[in-house]
């Protein structure tokens, strides 16, 4: 506490000090700032000052030339005039002073005296009939009219001041006998005018920096200043009286100052010629920058003071955090590590800073350090680890296994089953002793090693998934190069067998019923193939086209019909339950669904079983009904675990049996996603070795079109007479199409590409056509660039002519891409010819 007191005692006499040394320092600044900048701004002034008087020096000079100059001038008119009146002297006879007046006027004269030898007036004219006898004394009381007459051809002419007037005259010798003319102009008013000249104009025009005031004199009054206040005044009523008295005392750079009325003044003054010059300058003018730059420095000083003070505060205050984050390093190390070890190699010994107390009770007691680490490693890890951690403890290499780096570390497990990472920490020498010290740090990491040993399960399990999909992949490979190869087979061994019978009609017939089963067959496997495809990406698409519930479940047990007999399987579909066979819906992926259930009851069936199919209808409202499709069937039935994976891509439970039962393993999984997709259910039960029965049920719509349509005419009269464009670019089916058509009565226009259906169509009148129908697929123009140039055309039926398309493109986004160019339907190729008669007729009788 006595410590803490006389320290904080310290503090407060050295911030004290340091306060006294700042404002001492800040008062010699600024002294020294107020010192330079008077000093700055006196030179300044005095420079300033001197550029004054040399400008007022060169205007007294261009002023007194320009008097000078004028007064010649007179003197000389002056002059003209009197020789003037000389001469008409000799021509005249002077009687009286009236003919000497009538001279003067003419020639502009104040007055003319003429005289006669003894300089007695003769003859006398004045302007304003005044005898100026004081003016004719002042000019004789020289020597200069007896000179003149003494040498006539001498002449006179001067400028004289006499009672505040001033006058011009000439005296020259008359002509006419002995004597003098005397002629003189009162030029006062040229004079006050050419003076109101020269002080109005002498500063006219200057202005002078810093507020200089200028006073010229001649002595005895101002005679110009631009303080107008000053103008005409007496010298004993201007202030520049006490500059001639002494009373202005000098200051530096040759200036004087003074005091005026209670102000300061700074000036200087000379004389020139007979003028006398002064420039004054007021102190506020004089130091106008010295109050703004002494404030300015202390406001800098008060800054740097501050600066410097916070400065030190934060020194201060970061080596007050520095001193807490050690002590808060030292808990949270104390927190983090299980153990904080400091190792002496070189004495052997061992101090502890962190311990817990369960490894207190194992190594306290131990004073020599490799004993301790010794007895830690035997106590307390696991034995598995011991042997690698031993070795990690010696301290004799430590510093060849360190090489660059600061530490080295081994992870371990104890005896109770929890990690450790232990951490070996070389310290520089104590300054004291120059000993060695290596830190031995431990903590606890047995939930980042669960976390490390469940991501390397986790990707132990990834690898073996990826492994097994690759197996997959590879298994599926295998089956479809199986499975397109059987039917393949088929299809060109049965046309071997029709070439050998090429004349047997009804070998023939068979041949080409077996072909087109197999080719039903490949192109079902490819489309499960693709569909599956589509369904994972989530490109499907559902269509909403009319059906005949009747034909595709008479289609499919047609189909499935072929392997139902070879294994003599009783098939039974019953569909005695439904009320409305034509429908709208999806109709492929409905028989896709329905077929892939019934195929895998005849495909996964004993030989001589059954599998009966019954459909009903279940009405939800005028326009929909739910159709429920149930399949039993006798045949292998599911395992409980297969039956978890029934509906996963390219599963089979027996994969011995896929040369059996054939298949890859797709049926089950198109079927669930399908149903999925059409917002209906599918369900199964199943037992080992008794059956499986399937259950689908699946929301479609009621064709009411077809049934308004059956009301009132059969497809095939419908047909009779139709004028149809047929727009196709392969022969062969242009041919089949044309022949199948007109065998209906209809009437074929062909086209051959896109622009020329097009162009067929504008050039015809509307209605010269009730249905087109367009190929996709073509050279020029494609079927969808055609079908939206027929809907762009301003002919009447341009948005109501029906258009099908006929593609091989069967997938939904085809289906898709042809409605969005216009079209009214798409069927997919190989044509169906009676679902083609029936499409034409519904959009035409619509």
């Amino acid at each position: 506490m006595r410590r803490l007191l006389s320290n904080e005692s310290k503090n407060r006499r050295k911030l004290q000090l340091l306060s006294a040394i700042m404002i001492i320092t800040g008062y010699l600044i600024l002294y020294a700032v107020f010192q330079i900048t008077s000093n700055s701004e006196k030179r300044n002034i005095s420079q300033e000052a001197d550029e004054v008087m040399e400008f007022l020096q060169s205007s007294c000079q261009k002023y007194d030339d320009y008097q000078l100059g004028n007064q010649v001038e007179n003197l000389q008119n002056l002059q003209l005039k009197a020789e003037n009146l000389c001469r008409y002297l000799n021509d005249i006879v002077l009687s009286s002073n009236d003919q000497l007046a009538q001279f003067e006027e003419d020639q502009s004269l104040t007055g003319i005296w003429i005289l006669d030898a003894d300089l007695n007036t003769e003859y006398y004219a004045d302007r304003d009939q005044m005898e100026r006898s004081n003016l004719l004394e002042q000019i004789l009381s020289e020597d200069n009219a007896a000179n003149v007459q003494q040498y006539p051809q001498k002449s006179y002419a001067e400028r004289i001041v006499l009672d505040d007037s001033s006058y011009d005259y000439v005296i020259i010798a008359r002509e006419d006998r002995d004597g003098v003319i005397i002629c003189y102009e009162d030029v006062t008013a040229d004079d006050e005018d050419m003076s109101e000249f020269s002080l109005n104009s002498l500063l006219s025009g200057d202005s002078f920096r810093n507020n200089a005031i200028i006073v010229i004199t001649d002595g005895k009054q101002v005679l110009c200043s631009n303080a107008k206040e000053q103008v005409g005044r007496m010298m004993e009523k201007c202030p520049a009286v006490d500059i001639e008295d002494g009373e202005a005392s000098d200051s530096d750079h040759g200036m004087f100052q003074m005091t005026s009325n209670g102000d300061n003044w700074y000036g200087k003054h000379d004389i020139y010629r007979e003028y006398y010059l002064y420039v004054f300058y007021k102190d506020s003018d004089v130091f106008s920058d010295r109050q703004l730059v002494v404030v300015m420095t202390l406001a800098l000083y008060i800054f740097g003071c501050l600066s410097l003070t916070i400065l030190a505060q934060y020194i201060r205050r970061t080596k007050m955090k520095r001193k807490e984050k050690e002590y808060h390093l030292i808990n949270v190390i104390a927190s983090i590590y299980s153990a904080n070890l400091a190792l002496y190699p070189e004495e052997n010994i061992w101090k502890p800073i962190v311990m817990s107390k369960r490894l207190e009770k194992v190594i306290s007691h131990i004073t020599q350090a490799d004993r301790m680490l010794d007895t830690f490693n035997r106590e307390r890890v696991a034995p598995a680890y011991q042997e690698a951690f031993g070795e990690f403890l010696k301290l004799k290499d430590l510093e060849e296994r360190l090489g660059d780096r600061r530490f080295i570390g081994y992870t371990f497990e104890d005896v109770e089953g929890l990690w450790y990472q232990a951490l070996l920490i070389p310290q520089k020498f104590e300054q004291d002793d120059h000993k060695q010290i290596v830190m031995l740090v431990i903590r606890d990491v047995s939930e980042q090693k669960r976390k490390e040993m469940t991501y390397q399960e986790d990707l132990r399990v990834t690898a073996e998934e990826a492994e097994r999909a690759n197996a997959v992949k590879t298994d599926f490979l295998k089956r479809m190069s199986h499975d397109m190869r059987t039917p393949i087979n088929g299809i060109r061994g049965l046309a071997n067998v029709g070439k050998n019978h090429i004349h047997d009609v009804d070998k023939i017939e068979e041949c080409l019923d077996e072909i087109m089963r197999s080719s039903d067959m490949l192109v079902d496997l490819v489309n499960n193939v693709l569909n599956m495809s589509k369904l994972e990406s989530g490109g499907i698409q559902l269509t909403e086209e009319a059906f005949d519930l009747q034909e595709m479940l008479d289609d499919v047990k047609r189909f499935v019909n072929v392997q139902a007999e070879r294994k003599q399987i009783s098939l039974q579909i019953n569909s005695a339950e439904v009320e409305h066979y034509h429908l709208i819906g999806s109709p492929l992926h409905i028989r896709q669904i329905f077929q892939n259930i019934i195929e895998n009851a005849v495909k996964f069936n004993m030989d001589s079983g059954s599998v009966n199919v019954v459909c009903r209808e279940f009405v939800s409202d005028e326009n929909t009904v739910e159709l429920e499709m149930v399949c039993a069937d006798t045949g292998i039935g599911m395992s409980e675990e297969f039956q978890k994976h029934v509906f996963e891509a390219f599963t089979q439970e027996d994969t011995s049996a896929r040369t059996t039962y054939s298949g890859i393993g797709l049926g089950l999984a198109i079927t669930k996603k399908l149903v999925n997709c059409m917002n209906g259910e599918v369900s199964f039960e199943s037992e080992r070795g008794i059956g499986t029965v399937f259950t689908v049920k699946l929301p479609v719509q009621i064709d009411r079109a077809y049934y308004q349509l059956s009301e009132k005419k059969d497809p095939l009269q419908v047909m009779k007479g139709l004028q149809i464009l047929l727009v196709e670019d392969n022969e062969l089916n242009m041919e089949i199409t044309e022949y199948m058509l007109t065998e209906q009565g209809a009437v074929v226009t062909e086209a051959w590409n896109g622009k020329e259906a097009a162009d067929i169509y504008e050039s015809c009148e509307s209605g010269t056509f009730d249905v087109i129908l367009m190929d996709i697929m073509m050279p020029v123009m494609n079927g969808l660039e055609a079908a939206r140039c027929i809907r762009a055309s301003e002919k009447e039926d341009a948005q109501s002519i029906p258009i099908i398309a006929l593609s091989a493109n069967a997938f939904d986004d085809d289906i898709a891409q042809s409605l969005a160019a216009g079209m009214n339907m798409h069927l997919a190729k190989p044509l169906e010819f009676q679902k083609v008669i029936e499409a034409i007729a519904a959009l035409v009788v619509q």
